[in-house]
């Protein structure tokens, strides 16, 4: 679908086509650049499959349909970091989790201000309540969460629970919550309110053993365009104890905004207009 001659170029090209095509990565072609490739698929009609992609834009004109005969080396390929546990909740049956010492319920409360309810997470080990985490921001007639199970802080006993909704809303927002074990005690951290029903993502970048929290960084939009002109880059955040530090400026993960930061070019390079 392209080629370049710098290896994090490559990559950052790559990253623009995950969300099409989960086999997409990074080869070396025999004249020492690099291609970004996805496959291999089974195609009929190679010529007809070409042209249904490029006409709806999904990959450029000029995309090379191969067996691949000219490539001599697989250099990267997507991370494949899953959490440990992930369940959704859609306000209608109380959903019930075990993870290690933990039984997590997720139910509702009536918000006091409106007639919405909003989820509330809850933890208990050895039969003693542990925690509490509510997300009172997200009041809905029908409320929605989601329950990640994730090891965030390498340090930490037990890996931690993220505990998320999203509000609705134009240009809006998920709200999180991390309940993580420190010492002893489990307590429970604020994340970000973040723009979108997404929320964070996680991927452990520098090989630590423990995810990052991956979200948008938000000061971009409106800074140099209307919200719908504006492109935001990725932000890293990392769990330590309790404090969510950014990260994203750190010399660990240069590479990867670096990356990043070819994705966004390239997306922009197709699509001029914007």
């Amino acid at each position: 679908m392209a080629s370049r001659q710098s290896l994090d170029e490559a990559i950052g090209v790559a990253h623009s086509y995950r969300w099409r095509f989960p086999t997409v990565r990074v080869m070396q072609a025999t004249n020492g650049w690099y291609a970004i490739v996805a496959g291999p698929e089974r195609i009929p009609n190679p010529r007809a499959y070409k042209e249904a992609l490029v006409r709806t834009g999904e990959i450029p004109g000029d995309t090379i349909i191969t067996r691949g005969q000219g490539y001599v080396a697989e250099v990267w390929k997507p991370s494949t970091y899953k959490p440990l546990i992930q369940a959704k909740y859609d306000g209608s049956k109380q959903v019930n989790l075990r993870s290690g010492e933990l039984v997590l319920t997720v139910s509702t409360l009536a918000s006091g201000k409106e007639s919405g309810r909003f989820p509330v997470l809850s933890g208990s080990a050895n039969g003693r309540l542990a925690f509490t985490a509510r997300l009172e921001e997200s009041s809905n007639e029908v409320p929605n969460a989601e329950v990640t199970v994730v090891r965030l802080d390498p340090t930490s006993a037990e890996p931690q629970v993220v505990f998320s909704s999203f509000w609705g809303g134009a240009h809006c927002c998920t709200v999180t919550k991390i309940a993580t074990k420190v010492g002893t005690e489990w307590r429970v951290v604020q994340g970000k309110t973040i723009d979108g029903d997404s929320g964070y993502t996680f991927d452990d970048i520098d090989g630590d053993g423990a995810a990052e929290l991956l979200s948008i960084d938000q000061t971009f939009f409106y800074t140099f365009a209307p919200y719908a002109g504006s492109w935001a880059p990725e932000s890293i955040s990392k769990l330590s104890g309790d404090r969510l530090i950014d990260v994203t400026a750190h010399p660990a993960f240069r590479a990867y905004m670096r990356q990043e930061l070819y994705r966004i070019e390239y997306l922009a390079s197709r699509e001029p207009y914007l």
